[in-house]
């Protein structure tokens, strides 16, 4: 991804009403390098996540998120402080799914 686009990308402005205009310089872009069935990993903004999964998932694209699993080490000192370290290890990628069912039926 271009840096001009990395960087729209990662300051979505959230005092905004709609980030679609926003976000579509993004989606074209994409659109230009991706093919049906291509991979795309969407993180980010909660909004422009939304909203470019729900279109790459139109497009036939098929995007992913990480995972990650993380752990939290504590460690006594001497002097009865707690030492913390988190540590994030990536698990995999996960593919973002629709409902398979409708909301009111059991999933």
């Amino acid at each position: 991804m271009p840096e001009a686009l990395k960087k729209l990308w990662g300051n979505v402005p959230p005092h905004t009403p709609s980030i679609g205009e926003w976000v579509q310089p993004v989606l074209e872009w994409v659109e230009g390098e991706a093919a049906p069935g291509d991979v795309i990993l969407v993180q980010g903004d909660y909004g422009a996540t939304f909203l470019t999964v729900s279109w790459a998932l139109s497009k036939g694209l098929v995007p992913v998120y990480a995972t990650t699993e993380r752990l939290l080490e504590e460690t006594v000192q001497p002097d009865g402080s707690v030492l913390q370290k988190r540590v994030f290890r990536h698990v995999r990628f996960r593919r973002y799914e629709t409902p398979r069912k409708e909301p009111h039926e059991s999933l």
